[in-house]
């Protein structure tokens, strides 16, 4: 956690326990790659949108991340090198991935039009 900045909160409920516990300050490393995007939600609306808006990667590379198989598991649509597709019911394509430690879930990602980036956190209720 970098001191003095604002940034969200996690809790876990344990079992048996009144009262929620707060692990915003756990090493997010302990989930391994699941914790490795630490940034602002302004930052990583800006990296998937230079992403998938082809800014940062050359279109051969672009395009061999974005070559998907099938993961065979509904929710998560098709996978590609780091990055999930997921179809939505308007045939709109959400490319971008999750990652979750105890007390956080998060989604980061975008269209390819680059005209939308999207970021969701949820927090379990303290």
């Amino acid at each position: 956690m970098i001191p003095g900045t604002k940034h969200a909160r996690g809790y876990i409920q344990l079992d048996g326990a009144s009262e929620p516990k707060d692990v915003t300050y756990y090493n997010p490393s302990m989930g391994s790659s699941a914790g490795d995007m630490i940034s602002t939600a302004d930052d990583l609306n800006k990296f998937f949108s230079y992403l998938l808006g082809g800014q940062l990667l050359k279109e051969q590379q672009l395009k061999q991340m974005l070559t998907t198989v099938p993961t065979g598991e509904a929710a998560l649509g098709r996978y590609g090198l780091g990055i999930y597709e997921t179809k939505l019911p308007n045939g709109v394509s959400i490319w971008g991935h999750g990652g979750s430690i105890p007390g956080f879930v998060t989604f980061a990602g975008g269209t390819l039009t680059w005209r939308q980036a999207y970021i969701s956190s949820q927090f379990e209720q303290p």
